[in-house]
């Protein structure tokens, strides 16, 4: 993986932020360039008419790519500070015209905005042997009020299956209710017994738009809720 790739790796460009950035129409292209190392480089990045992004950094002596900066084998203070200019050119296009999506579905990159919008607070993925496992904490304490999860739709549905092997995924959410809200819950359609938590006090909500983001926002915030109150 190139600094490109990691930098816009699970992000998606927001084409109406790109022209306020400073990115300007070339044919069916925007493109963005930024003189780097004191105007001995540049870095331009293009977005192609589908929302394509590439990115090259220019030597400005030759108007010609400057290769050493992605072959991992060139080493020397120099590209090393081409790349660190680099990377850090990309990582603030990526901040100001990108939205990052943690997870695969569509709906649980939308709750994951919200939460940021609402609270500043992102997921961390703490799980080595679960990477897409996504975790929602309130930073006081550390405490848990949400989990996304990436698992077999019919462990949540119990709906039944010829071939496990070949279910479909799905994102589910975990969140912390008041028992006694339970039983009404789990009557809406997309909200299920807890997955692989304690289904007393926690329920399982599909992430595929079936239950809409209002009612999860609100359950949500009652989750977080629980966290800040959380007595040691």
């Amino acid at each position: 993986m190139n600094i490109h790739q990691e930098v816009f790796d699970k992000h998606t460009l927001l084409p109406e932020r790109l022209k306020a950035f400073g990115f300007v129409p070339k044919g069916r292209d925007l493109i963005y360039s930024q003189e780097i190392m004191d105007g001995q480089m540049r870095v331009e990045i293009k977005v192609d008419d589908v929302g394509n992004a590439t990115s090259t950094v220019i030597d400005a002596a030759t108007d010609e790519p400057y290769a050493p900066v992605n072959v991992e084998w060139s080493q020397g203070a120099f590209v090393g500070a081409v790349r660190e200019a680099y990377r850090a050119v990309l990582v603030r296009v990526a901040e100001a015209c990108c939205r990052r999506e943690y997870f695969s579905a569509p709906q649980s990159n939308r709750i994951a905005d919200l939460v940021l919008r609402r609270y500043g607070e992102s997921p961390d993925f703490p799980f080595a042997t679960a990477p897409t496992y996504g975790v929602f904490r309130y930073p006081k304490n550390r405490k848990w009020y949400g989990l996304v999860m990436d698992v077999k739709r019919f462990r949540i549905t119990k709906e039944p299956t010829k071939d496990c092997n070949e279910a479909p995924m799905v994102d589910v959410l975990n969140l912390k209710i008041d028992p006694a809200r339970k039983e009404a819950l789990l009557a809406i359609d997309g909200i299920y017994p807890c997955y692989h938590m304690n289904r007393d006090s926690w329920i399982s909500i599909l992430l595929d738009d079936t239950v809409a983001d209002e009612l999860i926002m609100e359950l949500l915030d009652a989750s977080r809720q629980f966290a800040i109150n959380h007595k040691k």
